[in-house]
């Protein structure tokens, strides 16, 4: 399920790069995502064998300039640098 769950966002972000006028939608519901997905890391134990991916997307998102790449960053601290 986690390994689905970021394998979807990866994917949206090779999808993405290099491309423009994605609609606002598709960044958002790519950070809702991103949240799901440390939440339920976190809730599972499963932060280990995960952390490099989703440092990997939060780089990722700052580096293609995404519109929500500081949300990207809060919500990663927000879980992971407190765990």
């Amino acid at each position: 399920t986690v390994d689905l769950m970021l394998y979807n966002i990866e994917m949206a972000q090779r999808f993405s790069d290099n491309k423009i006028n994605l609609k606002e939608s598709f960044y958002k519901s790519f950070l809702v995502s991103y949240e799901e997905v440390l939440k339920f890391i976190l809730e599972n134990g499963l932060l280990v064998e995960n952390k490099l991916r989703v440092s990997n997307i939060v780089n990722e998102a700052t580096q293609q300039n995404w519109m929500n790449a500081e949300g990207f960053l809060r919500i990663h601290n927000m879980y992971i640098e407190k765990s």
